[in-house]
């Protein structure tokens, strides 16, 4: 079947969340500093076998524990495929969750049916140079999430699977009560938020000098009190480093002091 559309009609059913052509299936950019903790190399991995198997993997974990950001890089570094990369909006219905990844593969959307946009997303995702990474999956629910499995499986009747990478929060928790989805992705990248004094050590080496001299006991305390082993606000915390009165840029750097700790807890918002 032959969709024929006009991309300068203005009816789009994604009016409201249609980006720019230029970003449609874009990735978002990465931090300049990305630690190199054990998730970061377990999503390259996942991303390559991803590939090479033509499969489903998916990346969970709670908000701010740095999917975004790994999936990003993976992609970058992982060839075989163009990725495209899709944010699905909020509450989406199942008809929602697949306009939202057309808009993102073809770069536009008009005003087509479900069934319309799944159909033509299977055929085109069946050539095989294409991948696609779905961030925010939670935003579609068990239903949209299902909905995806079947657009994988319909893609292996036109002619052979593709790489797909699901990254969201609860994603297991969701899935646990569908086991013909759950089982359907081939493997796990889990994330959580920094707990282990190794993965501390790395990230705050990693983010900024004066942290990187920082002792272990007072990264623990910023990790407890202020980050809460978040890694987004571990990000945030070191890039207000730089406009504490106690940072010159000159010499060598020196440790975050108590002193410091307490402006950018309060500079911050943190309790």
């Amino acid at each position: 079947m032959t969709i024929t559309v006009d991309p300068k009609d203005d009816s789009s059913p994604l009016k409201q969340q249609t980006p720019v052509p230029l970003t449609a299936g874009l990735f978002p950019p990465v931090p300049d500093n990305i630690a190199d903790l054990l998730s970061v190399t377990q999503s390259l991995t996942a991303t390559r076998m991803a590939v090479d198997f033509r499969d489903i993997a998916c990346f969970n974990g709670a908000p701010g524990t740095g999917k975004t950001t790994a999936v990003t890089l993976a992609t970058q570094q992982v060839g075989g495929v163009t990725w495209k990369y899709c944010i699905p909006p909020q509450k989406a219905t199942t008809k929602g969750a697949m306009l939202a990844l057309y808009e993102s593969v073809f770069g536009w959307c008009g005003p087509l049916s479900e069934r319309e946009a799944t159909d033509a997303l299977a055929r085109r995702l069946s050539e095989g140079d294409l991948g696609v990474v779905i961030d925010e999956v939670h935003h579609v629910g068990l239903l949209g999430m299902q909905q995806y499995r079947h657009l994988w499986d319909r893609a292996t009747i036109y002619h052979e699977p593709f790489p797909m990478i699901l990254v969201g929060c609860d994603v297991r928790e969701t899935l646990a009560r569908a086991d013909e989805v759950r089982t359907r992705v081939a493997r796990w990248v889990l994330f959580d938020h920094i707990q282990h004094p190794d993965d501390l050590l790395v990230l705050a080496h990693q983010l900024h000098p004066r942290l990187a001299v920082t002792a272990q006991s007072v990264l623990e305390r910023i990790n407890e009190n202020i980050t809460d082993g978040n890694i987004r606000a571990w990000h945030q915390f070191a890039k207000h480093i730089d406009y504490l009165p106690s940072t010159t840029g000159k010499g060598k750097p020196k440790a975050i002091a108590g002193e410091d700790v307490r402006r950018l807890q309060n500079l911050l918002g943190a309790r």
